[in-house]
């Protein structure tokens, strides 16, 4: 059962739906030839795994997490009126088609990200092909 529970953590590390957890932990006890707990007993065990794997990545970001970025998330969740709808609904929102208002758009976000000091990835760029 340690190894079953190690197994869960490590994958309620890597996924949150408890569905998915709970067939991989049945998939895990199949293979293993090891005769299974009850459902509620697996069930029990995937909630823990997840509670576990929270804390840890709590634990992890801790140290991420200044007053600073703390304010700046919590402004993300704060309806601007400006926009008519939070700063991350905005974020996540996609563009439509490559008109003015899209590429304006697209650059208020990036300007937005940047004051916050959020790190983007910078675009990837094409590479020419090789003349090899």
């Amino acid at each position: 059962m340690k190894e079953l529970e190690r197994f869960l953590l490590d994958r309620a590390m890597e996924h949150d739906s408890p569905t998915l957890l709970f067939n991989l932990a049945r998939e895990y006890l199949m293979a293993a030839k090891v005769i299974r707990p009850g459902a509620l007993v697996l069930a029990k065990m995937v909630g823990t795994a997840r509670k576990a794997a929270s804390d840890l990545t709590s634990q992890l970001v801790a140290h991420l997490l200044t007053v600073e970025v703390r304010s700046d998330l919590g402004r993300m969740l704060l309806v601007d009126a400006g926009l008519g709808m939070t700063r991350l609904e905005w974020l996540v929102t996609l563009t439509r088609g490559a008109s003015a208002t899209s590429v304006k758009t697209a650059i208020d976000k990036l300007t937005w990200l940047r004051a916050i000091d959020a790190h983007c990835p910078p675009a990837p760029t094409a590479r020419p092909p090789s003349t090899s």
